[in-house]
């Protein structure tokens, strides 16, 4: 058993640099762990060593001082922080795709990036609330937007926004889709709310927020191409929100997967359990299953960096992803979801009562998981969806 508990934890030997550092930060993180479920949030001493390493800004562009990271090596990064916790991956994930995403697209990326204190932009993706054009800008307000992960560090968050016109009547284009925008605001002009009682994940801050009226000047607004066609995903050479969003989901899933096969090889090394001929890590049976989702998880793990990886490259040096590739990329993401709920399963089935005493490592694993998969990125249509052009590429072959 302690070759393969060496196979499964040595992912990082020859890995990226931003790779290495999350790995390095693994002591911390998993030490901490337990204070951050019990305050609902990642640590301050956690998020200090997350600054410091860069990894808040791994994917802003180097000109800001960021390590312009591209997509795969954010995957594995956001792997290897979320084996150590899976609410600090979920955070870490977050945090730095809203900093990859302002410094790319944000006409003020140079304000909130550009100096020696840079910005931790978060917030809700989706349109909660409602705008009106102004001078200069757009006024925005909303009741409640809901899922702010990463809420108590972040320096912004973001409000998107159908828009209306004076009399309160939705704004629509030509071709009768509504007006949406997406707007960064300061959090000292928010009201943070609460509403994160979960029994998974519950470390990320995942707070509720309501947004006052308020003025956002066109700096601080996304781009219209921001919101684009889900089968051209792409803004210039870059993955845009929705497919850079669901590398990051990915990357908690393996992680997870991954710190579950670590702690089930662990408690059973040695194990003595009713009823079984030998300790439960040389039982047959055991072995047999370990080898088998252990092959799960690292072809969910292949198939998902080698997609994003081509999906990537195509953006780069190209500026364009084909139909069939922007559909595996939902199929990647969300199959390795799929596997994990099965490697999870496996390691709570065999960790027994370990998975369940507190504190525990696998527990909290097995709970993160079971919030992780029921996020939007992952729901069963994806797979649907992403059918169409998966079947074409089959059938012309």
């Amino acid at each position: 058993m302690t070759d393969i508990l060496e196979s499964v934890g040595a992912r990082v030997a020859g890995a990226g640099a931003h790779v290495a550092r999350a790995a390095a930060l693994g002591p911390l993180i998993e030490a901490e762990a337990d204070e951050a479920e019990r305050t609902a949030d990642v640590t301050p001493n956690v998020v200090e060593a997350l600054k410091d390493a860069n990894l808040f800004w791994m994917m802003v562009s180097e000109r800001f001082g960021g390590g312009g990271v591209r997509i795969p090596e954010f995957i594995e990064v956001i792997e290897e922080v979320a084996r150590a916790d899976g609410s600090t991956g979920w955070v870490l994930m977050i945090l730095a795709l809203g900093n990859r995403n302002a410094s790319l697209f944000l006409p003020a990326a140079e304000e909130l990036y550009g100096g020696p204190e840079k910005a931790i932009l978060g917030g809700f993706s989706f349109p909660i609330g409602t705008g009106r054009f102004a001078d200069g800008g757009i006024i925005v307000s909303a009741p409640r937007v809901p899922f702010a992960s990463g809420s108590t560090y972040a320096t912004h968050l973001s409000l998107a926004v159908h828009m209306v016109d004076e009399g309160g009547e939705p704004l629509r284009t030509d071709d009768g889709a509504p007006v949406v925008r997406t707007a960064y605001l300061p959090k000292e002009g928010l009201r943070i709310l609460g509403g994160w009682d979960v029994t998974g994940l519950v470390a990320t801050g995942s707070r509720d927020y309501e947004v006052p009226e308020q003025f956002a000047p066109d700096r601080m607004l996304m781009p219209n191409v921001f919101w684009v066609d889900p089968d051209a995903p792409i803004i210039g050479e870059h993955l845009d929100r929705s497919a850079s969003g669901g590398a990051g989901h990915a990357g908690v899933a393996l992680g997870l997967m991954k710190r579950a096969l670590q702690e089930v090889a662990r408690i059973t090394t040695g194990k003595r359990r009713q009823g079984y001929p030998t300790t439960v890590d040389e039982y047959p049976l055991f072995r047999g299953e370990f080898a088998r989702h252990e092959a799960m998880y690292q072809s969910a793990r292949r198939y998902v960096l080698d997609v994003y990886s081509e999906a990537d490259e195509a953006a780069r040096t190209r500026g364009e992803v084909s139909a069939e590739l922007t559909a595996r990329m939902r199929q990647a993401t969300t199959y390795a979801h799929e596997v994990g709920q099965a490697v999870v399963g496996f390691a709570d089935l065999w960790g027994s009562t370990q998975a369940y005493k507190q504190p525990s490592a696998l527990g909290r694993c097995i709970r993160d998981f079971a919030v992780a998969k029921n996020h939007l990125y992952v729901a069963p249509i994806s797979q649907v969806d992403a059918a169409p052009a998966i079947l074409r590429s089959w059938r012309a072959v």
